[in-house]
C-alpha cells in the first residue's frame, strides 16, 4: 500500500486562505507531506495553479471543493475530485459566487453605517475567487478597525453581531446529489461543529447518505482532543469513508497549520488509498 502524509481540507487564496496555490504547495513539501487536497470555499479557482504546483513539487493533488450548506446551519460538504470545466458545477459555483458577493455587499453596508467604511476594492479577492468574511476581517484589520480576525468576528461579523448577514439557506442533500453527479466523493465536513445535538444528526445522516454521501471529515482541528473516536465510530456506523484535514487557511489562525491532523490519524494511510480509489472507481463508471 501506498504511505500517504495527507491534508485534505486547505484553503488557499482563491477563497478565504492568505497563502496562494502554489505557495501551499512549496510549504507542504517542506512539511514532508505527499497528498493534498485544495478545498476552497464554492470555488475551484484555485486548481489549475495548484495543479501546476503539485506537479512540481511532485505531491499529489485531490482537486476538491467546500460548498456552503444550511444557511444558518453551517453545513459543508467537502466533493473530493471535482471535474474542472463542467458547466453544471460552473453554473452553481457562479450563484453561490453571486450569493457570496451579494452578502458581502450587505455587510460592507451595515460596517459602514456603524462608522467603518471600507471599499470593496480593499477586500482581498483572488481572480475567480469568492468573499468571505476572513478577507472582510483582514480588510478591517488593515483599516484598524479590528485587532485581528478573531476579534474582527467576535465584535462585529460573527453570528448575532451588528455586521452580520444570514448565509441564504441550501440544502445539503442538493449538494450532495450534484457531486454525485459529477461522479465526485461528497463528504461531510468537520460534524463537530454542527449545531445539532448528536441524535439530531444520527436521524439525518440516512437521508444524505440516500442522495449520496460517502464520507465523513473525522480528522479535524475542531475535534481535538477527544472526538476523534467517536466521529470514526460515527462513519464506521454509518459506512462512511473517513477522512480528515487541518482547515489551512494561514499560520498561527484558529484552524490548524499543514499536515496537523497526520499525528492524531491511525489508519490514514488505508483512508486516504480507500478515497482515491472511491474517486477512481466513480470516474470509471
Amino acid at each position: 500500500m501506498e504511505e500517504h502524509q495527507a491534508d485534505l481540507h486547505i484553503h488557499t487564496t482563491a477563497s478565504d486562505g492568505v497563502l496562494a496555490p502554489s505557495q501551499v504547495f512549496f510549504r507542504a513539501r517542506e512539511r514532508g507531506l505527499t497528498c493534498l487536497a485544495i478545498s476552497d470555499h464554492d470555488t475551484v479557482a484555485g486548481i489549475v495553479e495548484a495543479q501546476r504546483a503539485a506537479a512540481q513539487v511532485e505531491i499529489r493533488l485531490i482537486p476538491a471543493v467546500e460548498l456552503s450548506t444550511g444557511g444558518e446551519q453551517e453545513i459543508h460538504i467537502l466533493g473530493y475530485g471535482v471535474p474542472l470545466n463542467d458547466m453544471r458545477l460552473e453554473a452553481f459555483l457562479s450563484r453561490m459566487a453571486q450569493e457570496r458577493m451579494d452578502r458581502a455587499e450587505r455587510m460592507l453596508a451595515k460596517l459602514s453605517a456603524l462608522g467603518m467604511p471600507l471599499d470593496k476594492n480593499e477586500i482581498p479577492v483572488k481572480n475567480g475567487g469568492v468573499i468571505g468574511r476572513p478577507q472582510i476581517a483582514r480588510a478591517m484589520i488593515a483599516r484598524g478597525y479590528a485587532a485581528s480576525v478573531q476579534d474582527a468576528f467576535e465584535r462585529y461579523l460573527g453570528k448575532g453581531c451588528p455586521a452580520y448577514v444570514p448565509r441564504e439557506m441550501l440544502d445539503p442533500s442538493q449538494a450532495i446529489a450534484l457531486l454525485r453527479g459529477l461522479r465526485a466523493v461528497p463528504v461531510l465536513a468537520h460534524p463537530g461543529l454542527l449545531v445539532w445535538p448528536d441524535d439530531v444528526l444520527a436521524q439525518t445522516l440516512p437521508a444524505w447518505s440516500e442522495a449520496g454521501l460517502l464520507g465523513m471529515e473525522v480528522y479535524h482541528p475542531a475535534h481535538l482532543p477527544d472526538q476523534f473516536d467517536k466521529w470514526a465510530e460515527c462513519a464506521q456506523r454509518n459506512h462512511l469513508l473517513v477522512t480528515g484535514g487541518s482547515d489551512f487557511h494561514a499560520e498561527g489562525d484558529k484552524h490548524a497549520d499543514l499536515g496537523a491532523m497526520c499525528a492524531y490519524w491511525p489508519a490514514m494511510h488505508a483512508d486516504v488509498q480507500r478515497l482515491l480509489d472511491t474517486i477512481e472507481t466513480l470516474k470509471g463508471n
